[in-house]
């Protein structure tokens, strides 16, 4: 089901104080970009239906609004929580299409965002990484 975008914020998040995050503690020492190593994962957690979806339609405005919205940005632009969520091509919808031919393609990639990080930075990450030919994930840290 795709997100729909509302200006509401979770009740339980402070604007006004960020998470402290011991990056080498786990599992931020451990979080990674998979890439295209998971594929079997990420089809499972598809096959769940419970991650939103986003186009790259509007060149980044969608994943902005998305991630401003759940990942809750403070005044600084940072998240104050982790955000995760998929990219998929503009004219396509979701992870997969049937072509006319009955083949299923795969398209798009799986975005974790951990808390702390520029909701700009994150964007232009999301934007370049997007996979339009498989599936693939990629982790977004602070400062990565």
């Amino acid at each position: 089901m795709p997100f729909t975008f509302s200006n509401d914020r979770p009740h339980n998040v402070n604007l006004q104080r960020m998470p402290t995050i011991n990056r080498t503690e786990w599992p931020y020492s451990a979080a990674r970009s998979t890439k295209t190593e998971s594929v079997p994962f990420l089809i499972a957690l598809l096959a769940a239906g419970t991650i939103d979806e986003i186009s790259d339609i509007d060149d980044g405005a969608a994943i902005e609004r998305y991630i401003e919205a759940q990942g809750a940005a403070d005044e600084s632009g940072r998240t104050t929580s982790g955000v995760t969520f998929w990219l998929y091509p503009k004219g396509l919808r979701g992870p997969y299409h049937i072509t006319d031919e009955g083949e299923i393609e795969q398209h798009g990639t799986l975005f974790t965002v951990e808390p702390g990080v520029l909701v700009a930075e994150a964007v232009e990450k999301a934007k370049g990484a997007l996979t339009v030919d498989g599936i693939a994930h990629e982790h977004i840290e602070d400062g990565a």
